[in-house]
């Protein structure tokens, strides 16, 4: 456990409860995760950040689906959304267009709160980029295209909605939280990066799909053509039709 240059009393606390805890400088919450991913030596990893419950059954659901699979792989579910007196609220949708590279490259359906990583996962990953928008968007970027992602549908997390929080879900239409920090983000400069660290490790599939999201960048017609017919897609509609607006203006 990392933590990350807070002045509250936190270290002091998590030491006093016997956990392994060390004391860093605030870097951010991406290389704070990355610092800590890097060290772990364990079958399986699981990130918990922020205040969220997790359910009795939470980590032995993931490790039992997981078990099973010999390669990298990837375990993340839907959220349970509660207010912060653990008011229900809301689920968190379904990804009901499949997870897959395609979706990864523009939008995130992995929270981090729900990861769980087997060790090769783990070392697939290595370390974030400076360009990595999120930790869990990164991995399951990265776990797209090279490893399997295994998806719970029935909530393993209460995630707890505060009042004014950078990254919150909406009530009402219950956006998941990375798809709020999709809509606002440039996706670029995460794509380039991944292209920069794993593009030679791509074949098939996969690279055209990379390929031709990179490449129509310049002309307007190029745009407006793969913006017709994008191989990347969003869950939601109007995530989708936003998507393609932006693609074919340059945007994305």
């Amino acid at each position: 456990m990392r933590d990350d240059g807070s002045t509250d009393g936190t270290l002091e606390v998590l030491r006093s409860r016997g956990l392994d805890a060390e004391r860093g400088e605030h870097v951010g919450f991406v290389r704070s995760f990355g610092a800590v991913l890097a060290r772990a030596d364990a079958d399986f990893v699981a990130f918990c950040d922020q205040d969220d419950v997790w359910l009795p059954d939470k980590v032995s659901r993931a490790v039992a689906r997981l078990e099973g699979v010999s390669g990298p792989a990837l375990y993340c579910g839907r959220l349970s959304v509660v207010d912060e007196r653990l008011e229900p609220l809301g689920l968190s949708p379904l990804p009901r267009r499949g997870l897959s590279f395609a979706n990864a490259l523009v939008e995130s359906q992995a929270a981090g709160c729900t990861l769980v990583l087997n060790r090769a996962a783990r070392e697939l990953v290595g370390e974030f980029p400076a360009e990595a928008v999120s930790h869990d968007w990164w991995i399951y970027l990265v776990l797209s295209a090279f490893g399997e992602i295994v998806y719970g549908s029935r909530p393993m997390i209460l995630f707890r909605k505060h009042t004014g929080q950078a990254f919150g879900i909406g009530v009402g239409t219950i956006d998941s939280l990375r798809a709020k920090l999709t809509r606002g983000t440039s996706v670029l400069p995460q794509v380039r990066a991944f292209a920069r660290e794993y593009g030679d490790r791509l074949g098939g599939e996969e690279l055209r799909i990379l390929e031709r999201f990179l490449g129509p960048e310049e002309r307007l017609s190029s745009r407006l053509r793969y913006a017709a017919r994008p191989d990347v897609y969003r869950q939601a509609t109007r995530d989708q039709l936003l998507l393609r607006a932006k693609l074919a203006l340059g945007h994305v």
